[in-house]
């Protein structure tokens, strides 16, 4: 069985290299985009099993990747779990509305993320 491929969007560079070293580690084929548009654009071509999208990153933000992966037939129905240091009020509820399956704030342990990920793929 081939190993389920997952797409980081995320702009920091340690963030991306650390992130998928350890989704790699779980068994994950991982591979990470620096900003929305890339991610946008990794997420058309590569058709990962899920994506994991961090909000706050300069030019396009992941609300609007998100909102962008919802109206395109080809990745609207990729599951996306957002990883964000920004603390929201009812941050997994406000998730949900825009489209996105669950919210995990960073800094997070590699086990938590990896229990996340396997409810959804």
């Amino acid at each position: 069985m081939e190993p389920k491929k997952i797409l980081l969007i995320d702009d920091e560079r340690l963030i991306v290299q650390s992130t998928c070293m350890a989704l790699k580690f779980f068994g994950y084929e991982a591979f990470g985009a620096m900003n929305g548009e890339s991610g946008l654009a990794d997420a058309a071509a590569k058709k990962p099993d899920l994506i994991l999208l961090d909000i706050m990153m300069p030019g396009m933000d992941g609300w609007a990747v998100l909102k962008k992966l919802r109206e395109n037939g080809d990745t609207k129905n990729i599951p996306v779990i957002i990883l964000t240091a920004k603390e929201y009020f009812n941050g997994s509820a406000m998730a949900k509305q825009n489209g996105a399956q669950d919210l995990i704030a960073k800094p997070f342990e590699p086990e938590e993320l990896n229990e996340t990920i396997k409810k959804y793929l």
